[in-house]
């Protein structure tokens, strides 16, 4: 959602003299108010996405204040607001680099993305039999397909419950045998693997650099709440536990809770 705010934003910005046009009568006015209005819409967009206020009080510099005090008399007011409009859209096109070099990711209409928590995997129906679209549909009737997003983490925790004792170890190898089983899967994250009818499932991989949360569910939710960031409401985390449900939720972001009837034990066998 914020790739798509701030990439039209950024043109908007590289507009705002030709849009004012020339001088004349009230000229110096219009250009200030017109800087203003671009600033707070950027800034409504950036805090739609981002938590820290880091990212948008640049926007309120000291050529900010210049700009919003700028008088007709003032000296080449038209320089002051070209300098300072290039410096905010090449800070605006590197956030945006930086969002869409961590992984290309959109979703058709009609589908909605599903981050199931790693309990999902590991002690309930097998993610590839599970009637996912059925499940979102008792939430949203108008969902005609299901992509599960598996963050990095998720798979970093199966492999290393894989390595550990029973019970888990054996469910763990199962789900990543069977990941591992699905066209185009895990070797090519930015491909969505089909698992089933109207079912996908794709791996969402960590930028170069990125730091993730000491917490692992707190990163399964970060890494949610960045999928909220760029396809807006369509996002939903799929648990079974309380506590991930209620610290999703205080996020502001929508769950779906999997029925007690498909939690199977940790020693279920997998399917051949």
């Amino acid at each position: 959602m914020v790739v798509s705010s701030l990439r039209p934003l950024i043109a908007q910005g590289a507009n705002i003299l030709p849009a004012v046009g020339g001088p004349s009568i009230g000229w110096t006015d219009r250009l200030s108010n017109a800087h203003a209005r671009w600033v707070s819409d950027v800034e409504h967009a950036l805090r739609e996405y981002f938590a820290s206020p880091t990212v948008w009080e640049p926007l309120y510099g000291r050529r900010w204040t210049e700009i919003r005090n700028m008088e007709r008399t003032s000296p080449q007011p038209q320089a002051l607001v070209g300098d300072e409009v290039r410096s905010q859209t090449d800070r605006l096109t590197e956030i945006l680099d930086r969002l869409e070099a961590a992984q290309v990711f959109e979703l058709p209409d009609g589908t909605v993305a599903v981050v199931p928590d790693t309990n999902i995997f590991l002690h309930y129906t097998y993610f590839n039999e599970l009637d996912w679209l059925a499940l979102v549909q008792v939430l949203d009737g108008s969902v005609t397909d299901v992509r599960l997003v598996v963050p990095s983490v998720i798979v970093d925790q199966l492999d290393d419950q894989s390595y550990k004792s029973q019970p888990r170890a054996d469910r763990a190898k199962s789900v990543l045998r069977d990941l591992r089983a699905l066209p185009e899967g895990l070797p090519r994250p930015e491909v969505p693997a089909h698992v089933r009818g109207h079912v996908e499932l794709q791996v969402l991989v960590d930028a170069p650099g990125r730091v993730a949360r000491a917490n692992d569910d707190d990163e399964i939710l970060a890494r949610a709440e960045y999928l909220a960031g760029l396809v807006g409401d369509r996002v939903h985390i799929a648990t079974g536990d309380l506590g991930m449900q209620t610290r999703a939720t205080t996020r502001g972001l929508r769950c779906l809770v999997l029925p007690m009837e498909l939690r199977l034990g940790a020693t279920s066998e997998g399917p051949a």
